[in-house]
């Protein structure tokens, strides 16, 4: 793509999800080597006539099937008169169609497209460009077909400076020596754990270089397709695609094991007392001394990760794994250095990665390593242990450079392994770097140019490649990942762009709408793959719901775009694949802690740690079904499942998240004091839920559900085998999504096997179980 000015302007957008809202592209000063676009959806017209719509074949809305005299209309409001690029994502089969691009308040038409290529079918789109000039304030820019037979997806603009053009690339800031920005403060730290045994100081790439753990036998089979790239026997970066070490293009599904190394409090129901992983084994070790706290952290690292759970991310369906790296395994704090400026190396966070690449390398999955807790912390969020009582990664340059110099002997050591899939450098990056009040805008979201994060890149790359040229580098943004000005283009073909998921809320305490795929966030990055040509990858998102799981994923795919979700386990949690159990005697310790109590018995404490320690082995962790399923997009299957058997003898209860097969709804973790486990929510008009059960005897059954419904909402409707048997409105008003109440009705069963489908009337309600009893034959 060839554009005429690297004067690129930023759109304060807010992009709806809604057909109908309109819209108003506000583009404001630009600014010098600001290389972001302006994008918006073609749906979020300001008005149109004879348009449709239509869920395209990259998961996004289009505008669809346009004829001659069809038109979309937008409001753009623009600080400069100036030459604009306006582009348009379009999808022509054949090649047929033109269109017209008229300014409504001048009449003007401003450009037009006579030709269309073919793209080949609706799923496959090209980006035609045209120049336009533009006055300042409000323009409305209808684009009118003239001739039929395509249909559009998105359009942008970016402002053009005639008398610049971009042939060559932008020079890149060359990396300065990492020399202090400020001096270390002076202060008495709390000394961190060093994970024994710890090497002596000793100069930068002091760690020989090793050999691969293990040499597969065998690399990943895929279905055979035309190559894209190279076969280097490494996954990497090609053009805007991921490619395989065969050179085919590689889909990217993966798990996070966040928790592992970098132990954030809220996954162990500790946030009230503690904010980040230090907190909590510094209250660990205040609880129950250094020695026990050091040999509950080595248990956690020793069981939360096993090869049990390399052979299940594999078998299930996933060929990547995310591990997040915390920098104290591997080396010293700069404050605990003996000589400031060099490295001591601590084997344990080696060790760990060595293991895990050996396991992997025998299952034949790849792994990503991600620096998500660097020397000094990237941002004041707990997931990158950052302590307020030293300076941060941004404050100390000595910080940067000791995390360069542990990717130099990360790449030293991995150079020639085939199951690293690459390094993500800098994970959970949020700094304010503009700003000399760097708690005003924390997060850097608004950041403009991120020199700093972009200078840092530099040096890290540069480090790598002195040693491994085969593995792709994926860089994260600023503002956790979604804020990527003034990083690209990269002197490097071998990186990809990282970014991070956040669902949309339309509306605060809209509970459906938290189910919405943030298409935003999408947009944006497709954007900036085809400018840069760079592959994507969303390195993190979590804590969600199954649908909002299973929409995300299927869009992300259908856009070519590899992904990885937080996290592959967490305590008492619906929302991640395997659950944690707590247990009785660790719930008594968080409320000592809650109580700040003085008087907790040591061993107690210590043995309550050791459990939740060795519950978190796979083999004791609960399966969440729903959400593998979701993640992976499989549709169970009512015809295989099992049934379960309802008798004469006693009430068959079955519990709401054990379906066969639903649409439309998600599963939460629930809190009713009659059940311990998961409940379906966000049930709408529509949403089903089935259940595959044998029946022994015919007759009339009394079917009770426990349901939650805060204002009464709601009801429901049920078949046999696709029969209406029943039906339910009227609930009682329990006046919260967790304040249940029992609702019966009476239903005539057929015998033998047969699916119950529970069709939701109305939105407003959760489902915790149901419960069959015989009556009369």
């Amino acid at each position: 793509m060839r554009f005429l000015s690297i004067h690129i302007l930023t759109v304060a957008l807010s992009l709806l999800l809604t057909v109908e809202a309109g819209r108003e592209l506000h583009l404001g000063a630009d600014h010098e080597n600001d290389h972001y676009y302006s994008l918006v959806s073609a749906v979020n017209f300001d008005n149109s006539s004879g348009v449709e719509t239509r869920i395209s074949s990259e998961a996004l809305k289009s505008l669809r099937y346009m004829h001659i005299g069809d038109f979309a209309a937008y409001q753009v409001d623009l600080a400069v008169a100036a030459p604009y690029l306006m582009q348009l994502r379009i999808a022509s089969p054949v090649g047929e169609g033109s269109i017209e691009i008229v300014n409504l308040q001048t009449q003007q038409v401003l450009a037009t497209v006579e030709t269309i290529n073919a793209t080949g079918d609706w799923s496959q789109w090209i980006t035609i460009e045209r120049e336009i000039e533009l006055p300042a304030g409000l323009s409305i820019l209808q684009v009118r077909a003239t001739q039929p037979g395509w249909e559009l997806l998105w359009l942008s603009l970016l402002e053009m400076d005639p008398l610049i053009t971009t042939e060559a690339p932008i020079p890149l800031i060359t990396p300065a020596p990492m020399a202090p920005l400020v001096p270390s403060p002076v202060v008495d730290p709390v000394p961190l754990m060093t994970m024994t045994p710890v090497a002596t100081a000793l100069p930068t790439s002091s760690i020989p270089s090793l050999a691969p753990s293990s040499v597969p036998t065998a690399m990943p089979t895929r279905q055979p397709v035309p190559l894209p790239g190279p076969a280097t026997g490494f996954v990497r970066a090609h053009e805007r695609l991921i490619v395989g070490p065969d050179g085919n293009q590689l889909q990217l599904k993966g798990m996070v094991l966040g928790g592992w190394m970098v132990l954030q409090p809220y996954l162990v129901l500790a946030e009230n007392y503690t904010n980040t992983s230090s907190e909590l084994f510094d209250l660990v070790e205040k609880t129950v001394g250094s020695d026990q706290m050091m040999e509950f952290r080595q248990s956690w690292l020793d069981n939360f990760v096993t090869h049990e759970d390399v052979r299940e991310l594999k078998s299930l369906g996933f060929n990547i794994i995310k591990a997040p790296l915390h920098y104290e395994l591997f080396t010293l704090p700069i404050q605990e250095e003996p000589v400031r400026g060099q490295d001591t190396w601590i084997m344990t966070g080696f060790d760990l990665v060595d293991q895990l690449l050996e396991w992997a390398a025998e299952e034949e999955i790849y792994v990503l390593l991600d620096l998500q807790a660097a020397p000094g912390g990237q941002n004041f969020d707990n997931a990158t242990d950052y302590d307020p009582r030293f300076y941060s990664f941004w404050q100390d340059g000595e910080n940067q450079r000791k995390a360069i110099a542990l990717w130099r002997e990360i790449a030293i050591r991995y150079a020639d392994n085939p199951w690293v899939a690459g390094y993500d450098l800098l994970n959970s990056v949020g700094w304010n770097f503009d700003e000399t009040d760097i708690t005003k805008h924390q997060n850097g979201c608004d950041e403009e140019t991120n020199g700093p994060l972009r200078l840092f890149y530099n040096g890290a790359i540069n480090a790598i490649r002195d040693f491994d040229t085969n593995h792709m580098i994926v860089l994260a943004g600023n503002c956790w990942g979604t804020n990527h000005k003034g990083l690209f283009p990269m002197n490097d073909d071998n990186v990809v762009l990282g970014f991070r998921m956040s669902w949309t809320s339309l509306k605060e305490g809209e509970k459906a709408q938290r189910d919405v795929p943030p298409e935003e966030t999408i947009f944006q990055q497709l954007f900036e793959r085809e400018k840069y040509n760079v592959p994507l990858i969303m390195t993190h998102a979590g804590d969600f719901h199954n649908k909002w799981y299973s929409d995300t994923t299927s869009m992300l795919e259908a856009n070519d775009i590899g992904w990885t979700w937080f996290t592959w386990k967490k305590m008492n949690s619906t929302d991640s694949p395997f659950e944690i159990y707590s247990t009785t005697s660790y719930n008594t310790l968080l409320s000592h802690w809650d109580y700040k109590c003085d008087d907790i018995h040591v061993e107690s404490a210590f043995r309550a740690l050791m459990q939740i320690a060795n519950n978190t082995q796979l083999s004791k962790t609960r399966r969440n079904r729903p959400v593998i399923e979701a993640l992976l997009n499989e549709v169970r299957n009512c015809d295989s499942a099992l049934q379960y058997e309802v008798t004469t003898a006693e009430p068959r209860r079955i519990e709401g998240e054990d379906f066969c097969m639903s649409l439309g709804v998600a599963t939460e973790l629930g809190a009713d004091v009659d059940s311990v486990g998961s409940n379906v929510g966000w049930l709408n008009s529509g949403s089903t839920i089935s259940y595959k059960i044998g029946v022994a005897v015919p007759g009339t059954y009394n079917l009770k559900f426990r349901i939650a419904s805060p204002s009464g909402d709601g009801g429901l409707t049920i078949q046999s085998n696709g029969i209406q048997i029943g039906s339910s409105s009227g609930f009682t008003r329990t006046y919260g999504w967790q304040n249940w109440a029992d609702v019966d009705t009476s239903v005539i069963l057929p015998a033998g096997v047969q699916v119950l489908d529970i069709i939701s009337t109305g939105p407003g309600w959760n489902l915790n179980w149901l419960e069959l009893s015989f009556v009369s034959a």
